[in-house]
């Protein structure tokens, strides 16, 4: 075996040992560690939707506005951009939800600002909300959504 046939084996020995240890959603560990809601992403890529999303938030977040789901998913697909590689079909999916989801609050009548403010940036910091979900809750700013 020569010099050339002995660097193919590695990167294919490599990339197996990638898919063997990705976990059941096909995202890698570095990347799922980052995100504050993993259970979601761990589901498969074609399940990935805004309304799925929705469905998930709403039920572990029952008290919390539209608004905090749009801020929180926003926040986990910009992780998701910046950490997968390049060329993947998780990478793929989350840009097509970002621009799909910037594109639908453009199109909406009025203009929603999408950072996070004080009361919603607690969402991305936390799994389960008491207190915060009061402060939310308590910001009519946060519910015209």
């Amino acid at each position: 075996m020569d010099q050339s046939d002995y660097v193919s084996f590695l990167l294919v020995f490599e990339l197996c040992l990638n898919l063997v240890n990705m976990p059941k959603g096909g995202l890698p560990e570095v990347t799922l560690s980052q995100t504050r809601y993993r259970e979601f992403w761990e589901k498969p890529i074609s399940q990935w939707s805004s309304e799925s999303w929705e469905d998930f938030f709403s039920k572990k977040f029952s008290t919390q506005s539209k608004q905090a789901s749009h801020i929180v998913l926003k926040s986990e697909l910009e992780v998701l951009i910046r950490t997968l590689n390049p060329g993947t079909r998780a990478l793929a999916k989350a840009n097509r939800l970002l621009k799909d989801f910037k594109k639908n609050l453009t199109s909406s009548r009025r203009t929603v600002d999408l950072s996070p403010s004080l009361h919603t940036a607690s969402l991305l910091n936390a799994d389960s909300l008491p207190s915060a979900s009061s402060a939310l809750n308590a910001d009519p700013s946060i519910n015209n959504f």
